[in-house]
């Protein structure tokens, strides 16, 4: 690693030195690209050298601690897709650089690429929060990310509507649309599991479109105190 870090370091040192003699001659366009190019490239092979990686936080509101601990202060946030350097990883923490230093955030909140955020309507999140708030108000968080992942598994579903509009009124499918349960006021909570659903997408596999009491469809993937999640 050492030898590979001198080899980089002279490389850039070399390259950086070409845009200064291009001066005392006529400026070359092709040449002054090629040597950013190969800054770039030797630039990369220094960072891979270092262990140094380039991670996405993968949902906002990702705690950076000073210390790699949970009993640890928290520094700062975490918004969607802000692009950390991680410098190392161990026991489940990865190190980042800051402009203090250092500090930790866990390694199940960074990707090495970042978020895609889904488009999604005010019409939309207003009938998904609902609908969990008819099915699954009070409930823990995973249950009410369950809820809601049928229903966008019946969206994408050749068998059902192509809509959550459609999904959620279609007839004999969720009865909180008639004994009057979807028409309570979504709890915070429950449009905030909403909207993390019509972000980042269902939790549960596609095949899951059932969601019921008892056994429906070929089998049941999932069985909670509350419900059954079946395919």
């Amino acid at each position: 690693m050492k030898k590979l870090l001198i080899t980089a370091v002279t490389a850039i040192s070399l390259t950086l030195a070409q845009p200064v003699a291009a001066q005392a001659a006529e400026f070359n366009p092709e040449a002054y690209q090629a040597a950013q190019e190969l800054l770039s490239h030797y630039k990369n092979l220094f960072r891979t050298a270092a262990g140094i990686s380039t991670k996405y936080a993968n949902r906002q509101g990702a705690e950076i601690r000073r210390e790699p601990s949970e009993e640890s202060e928290i520094l700062d946030q975490t918004l969607l897709n802000t692009t950390f350097e991680v410098v190392g990883e161990e026991n489940g923490w990865s190190t980042i650089t800051t402009e203090n230093g250092r500090a930790y955030i866990k390694t199940e909140s960074l990707s090495s690429v970042p978020t895609i955020v889904r488009a999604y309507s005010d019409q939309d999140l207003y009938i998904l929060a609902h609908v969990i708030c008819g099915e699954a108000q009070n409930c823990p968080d995973d249950e009410q990310l369950y809820v809601g992942s049928v229903v966008l598994n019946r969206v994408s579903h050749p068998s059902f509507p192509n809509s959550i509009n459609g999904v959620v009124f279609q007839p004999g499918q969720y009865a909180c649309t008639k004994d009057g349960n979807y028409y309570r006021e979504p709890t915070p909570q429950n449009w905030a599991n909403a909207r993390f659903l019509l972000e980042n997408g269902s939790v549960l596999p596609g095949h899951v479109i059932w969601q019921s009491g008892g056994r429906q469809g070929k089998g049941v993937y999932l069985q909670t105190k509350y419900h059954s999640y079946c395919y």
